[in-house]
């Protein structure tokens, strides 16, 4: 677990580079440093070829990966080799307004018969995440096949000053993010916002405190993605 200064920076630099995406230098990530992954003994490459793993990536303001939780793929062994190699995988920082800014992003990797990648897209989002083959690993389960809706065993108010809400104004916030089979908040990012930056910095910090029930599909711990919003008043 990180400590709470860390999270703090981290989420505000998250939110910051959600929100100003379209002002940043460029619309895909870029690898200045890539240690390929190999995948060897898959049946699922034997049989057709070729295989893909989704990951989505939270990465700092040097390009390093700091968090990452895979989406989907159509073998397990995909995610133990990514994991060997991607703490040494650094990205181009995303820059806005001639500054580094931390990241989230999502990268689709191909992989072909040998084991070897043939394809790595990294962008804002992998189109059609849920469309998915029945042979896949749902790692990432939607909420409709989950047993129930995990409800939240520890959520604290945020500690949002007065002098923060605007008048005449929604003040709103709304964050996505991966609940994972512990039950913890991972890679919150905003999706919506009306409100001031600071206060959904102030919201981002205490929703990564927040504690889930943990998701389960079939009695069996997983992670799922929420989108939660976050409505403030006088």
């Amino acid at each position: 677990m990180k400590n709470k200064l860390i999270i703090v920076s981290l989420c505000l630099f998250a939110v910051v580079g959600c929100l100003t995406a379209k002002s940043s230098s460029k619309d895909t990530m870029v690898l200045n440093k890539f240690v390929e992954p190999f995948v060897g003994g898959s049946k699922y490459l034997e049989i057709n070829g070729r295989a893909t793993i989704d990951l989505a990536i939270l990465a700092d303001d040097q390009g390093k990966v700091d968090d990452w939780i895979p989406i989907r793929t159509h073998d397990m062994m995909f995610v133990d080799a990514i994991e060997r190699v991607i703490d040494e995988w650094i990205f181009e920082p995303s820059m806005i307004d001639g500054e580094p800014v931390w990241s989230y992003f999502e990268v689709k990797i191909v992989f072909d018969s040998s084991g070897s990648i043939v394809s790595l897209l990294a962008g804002d989002a992998v189109v059609s995440l849920y469309n998915m083959m029945r042979d896949d690993h749902h790692i990432v389960v939607p909420f409709k096949e989950l047993d129930r809706i995990p409800a939240p065993v520890e959520m604290k108010t945020p500690p949002v000053h007065t002098s923060l809400v605007r008048r005449n104004a929604g003040n709103e916030v709304k964050f996505q993010f991966f609940i994972d089979q512990e039950g913890n908040v991972r890679l919150p990012v905003v999706k919506e916002l009306d409100t001031e930056i600071v206060m959904a910095g102030i919201i981002l910090e205490t929703l990564m405190d927040w504690k889930f029930e943990p998701p389960t599909k079939n009695g069996k711990p997983v992670m799922t993605r929420a989108v939660v919003p976050f409505r403030v008043d006088r």
